[in-house]
C-alpha cells in the first residue's frame, strides 16, 4: 500500500474499500463499546480518497469524492444511531440521511478549494471548517449533535480534563489535528517529497500533540480535589415500558405510590432532593391547576411530612390560552373547542409548601419534539406525526432559571437530550447552578448502544463545568457523576432500583462556563477569511486571463 503509487489508483472499487473503511473506523471508535483512539487515523482512507482525487483531477470529477464521502458518513451514522428506529423508523432514514450529507460538507468544500484554487492549499482548512460546522450544528434548528468528534472520548475522562477549557470541540481539534498529522506521516512513507525539515517536524508534532494533551489531563485528572459541600440525593428508577401508558385513574396511582413508596422506603435524614426521571407521571398536567390532578396531589401529600425535601420529577405539562391563537407560535387548537394550548416536555420541583418551580426543555429533538422552523414550515404540521412525534411543535419558556431550595441550593435540570450540549449549560451555571440534574427516558431506544452513548456523554458536562451529575433514567442507567467524570455509581438497564448518595456543590466557574465554544466562533471567522481569501483568488485569476 506504501508505494508511490498510492494516490495514483482512482478506481471506483478502490474508492470503496477506502470509503467503507473509513466508515468504520469511525464507528469503532465511538463510545460505549468502542475504543476512542481509532478515531485519531478514521479519516486517513477517506483523505486518501480526497488526494486520488486531487491528484487526477481532470480525470476524475469532485462529485465522486462527494458520494464516497457521503458514504462513509452514512456508515458512521447508520452503526451508531440505529437504535433509533425503535422510535422512528422514518426519523431514523431521515437522520442518517441528511446528518450524513451535512458531516460530507466540510471534506468536500475543502476538496473544492483545494480543487479550483491555483495556489496549493493544505488540507488545514479541513480543521477549521470541521470545527464550524459542529458548532452550527449545534445552535441551529436541525440539529443532531450526537456524534460531534470531542464525544468520542466520554467514556474516558482521565484523557479530556482539558475540555474544562475547551469544551468537546477541543477534543474534536485534537483529533482532527492527528489524523492529518498521520496522514503526513503515511505521504512521507509513501514516497511523497517533502524536505527533511518537515518530515521531522511532522515527526515530532505527532508524538508531541498525543502526549502533551494526554499528559496535561492526567496531572489534572490526579490532582482535581472536590471542595466538601455534599448534598444526598435519592433517584427512583421506576422501569416504566413507555409504549405501555397509564390509562386509567387507578393505573395513574399505582404507578405513582411504587415511586413513592420506594422513596419513602430508602429516605434517610439527610436527604435533600428525590429525583423522577423524565415522562414517568403517567398523566399530562396543567401548569396552573395542578390540584386537579391525581400523581401531583400523591407527591403533595408524600412531601409534606418532610421539611427540608424537593421532589424533581420529569412531567408532561400543558398551558391553556383561550381563544388566542397568536398567544404563542407554538399553540395548537383543542380539537371540537375553540381554545388553544400549548405543551412542554418539563420538569418540576416541589416541595412541603407545594411551592412549585418549572423548567421546561428547550433542546427539543428535530422532527419528534420539534417540526424545524415551525413559523415557516406550520401548514405542514400534521406530517409530523409520521415521525414519531406529535403534530406541530412542542413549546418552551422564556427566561428560564435553575432550580433553588429555601437555603440557597442552586441546581440545574437538564432534560434528556439537552444534556449533549456543552455551551446550552453554561448560562445556567453563570447563574449559580451547583449541581446538574438529568431527567431522562431511554427506554424508546430498548437495550441498544443509544442509553449507553447518552450515560457516557453525561460525563462531559460535569468535566467542561465541574459540577456533579445526578442522572435518573426511568429505564436505566441512572448514575452519579463526580467533577472528575467519574462514574460513582451506576445502575443497570431495565431494572426496578433506586440509587442514593451524596455529591458536592461547586461554585466556581471554568474557563469553558465563561467562555463557552470559543473555538466555535474562532472556526468560523477563520472559515469567513478563508472564503474571502478564494473570492479574491477567483477573480485574480480571471483578471490575470483576461490580461494575458
Amino acid at each position: 500500500m506504501f508505494t508511490g503509487n498510492l494516490f495514483a489508483n482512482y478506481s471506483n472499487r478502490r474508492f470503496l474499500a477506502l470509503s467503507i473503511l473509513s466508515g468504520i473506523l469511525l464507528s469503532l471508535s465511538w463510545p460505549e463499546r468502542g475504543f476512542p483512539f481509532i478515531i485519531f487515523f478514521a479519516f486517513i482512507p477517506l483523505l486518501i480518497i480526497e488526494e486520488s482525487i486531487l491528484r487526477n483531477k481532470k480525470e476524475v470529477s469532485s462529485i465522486r469524492f462527494l458520494l464516497f464521502s457521503w458514504l462513509t458518513f452514512i456508515i458512521w451514522n447508520g452503526l451508531t444511531t440505529y437504535w433509533i428506529v425503535f422510535s422512528t423508523l422514518p426519523g431514523v432514514l431521515l437522520a442518517v440521511f441528511f446528518n450524513s450529507l451535512f458531516m460530507t460538507m466540510p471534506l468536500f468544500i475543502t476538496h473544492l478549494v483545494r480543487r479550483k484554487t491555483q495556489i496549493q492549499i493544505s488540507l488545514l482548512p479541513f480543521i477549521a471548517l470541521w470545527i464550524s460546522f459542529e458548532y452550527l450544528h449545534m445552535n441551529w434548528e436541525l440539529s443532531w449533535s450526537w456524534l460531534n468528534l470531542g464525544n468520542a472520548f466520554a467514556r474516558y475522562p482521565q484523557w479530556i480534563q482539558w475540555y474544562e477549557y475547551t469544551g468537546a470541540l477541543g477534543g474534536t481539534l485534537w483529533i482532527l489535528i492527528m489524523n492529518l498529522l498521520f496522514f503526513s506521516i503515511i505521504k512521507i512513507i509513501s514516497g511523497h517529497h517533502f524536505k527533511k525539515r518537515f518530515k521531522n517536524f511532522v515527526i515530532t508534532a505527532t508524538i508531541s500533540f498525543f502526549i502533551i494533551p494526554s499528559a496535561i489531563s492526567f496531572v489534572k485528572y490526579y490532582t482535581y480535589q472536590e471542595e466538601y459541600d455534599p448534598v444526598e440525593i435519592l433517584m427512583i428508577q421506576p422501569n416504566f415500558d413507555p409504549y405501555d401508558r397509564a390509562r386509567t385513574k387507578k393505573e395513574i396511582a399505582e404507578r405513582i405510590d411504587l415511586m413513592i413508596n420506594l422513596a419513602d422506603k430508602h429516605l434517610t435524614p439527610e436527604t435533600e432532593f428525590i429525583i423522577f426521571p423524565e415522562g414517568v407521571l403517567p398523566e399530562s398536567v396543567n401548569k396552573n391547576q395542578l390540584e386537579k390532578h391525581v400523581s401531583i396531589n400523591r407527591i403533595n401529600n408524600f412531601i409534606s411530612d418532610y421539611d427540608s425535601l424537593y421532589l424533581v420529577s420529569g412531567v408532561m405539562a400543558y398551558e391553556l390560552y383561550g381563544p388566542n391563537p397568536d398567544a404563542s407560535p407554538t399553540a395548537r387548537k383543542i380539537k371540537g373547542s375553540s381554545n388553544y394550548y400549548d405543551v412542554f416536555n418539563a420538569a418540576l420541583m416541589v416541595d412541603k409548601n407545594a411551592d412549585y418551580q418549572f423548567y421546561s426543555k428547550s433542546r427539543l429533538v428535530p422532527g419528534v419534539e420539534r417540526m424545524p422552523y415551525y413559523r415557516l414550515f406550520r401548514p405542514l404540521k400534521d406530517l409530523i406525526t409520521k415521525f414519531g412525534g406529535i403534530p406541530g411543535s412542542m413549546a418552551t419558556w422564556e427566561n428560564q432559571k435553575p432550580f433553588h431550595t429555601k437555603d440557597s441550593t442552586k441546581v440545574f435540570v437538564l432534560v434528556c437530550y439537552e444534556s449533549i450540549y456543552g455551551e446550552y449549560i453554561n448560562k445556567f451555571i453563570l447563574q449559580n447552578s451547583e449541581l446538574i440534574i438529568i431527567i431522562t427516558n431511554d427506554g424508546w431506544w430498548r437495550d441498544t448502544p443509544g442509553y449507553r452513548q447518552h450515560n457516557q456523554y453525561a460525563r462531559l458536562r460535569a468535566v467542561e463545568t465541574r459540577r456533579s451529575v445526578a442522572r435518573a433514567a426511568n429505564t436505566g442507567i441512572s448514575s452519579f457523576i463526580n467533577q472528575r467524570g467519574d462514574i460513582v455509581e451506576a445502575s443497570s438497564w431495565d431494572e426496578l432500583t433506586f440509587l442514593r448518595n451524596s455529591l458536592n456543590k461547586n461554585q466556581k466557574a471554568t474557563f469553558y462556563v465563561v467562555h463557552g465554544d470559543f473555538l466555535g466562533r474562532f472556526a468560523s471567522f477563520i472559515v469567513i477569511l478563508m472564503i474571502l481569501y478564494v473570492i479574491v483568488q477567483y477573480f485574480l485569476s480571471k483578471r490575470k486571463n483576461y490580461l494575458s
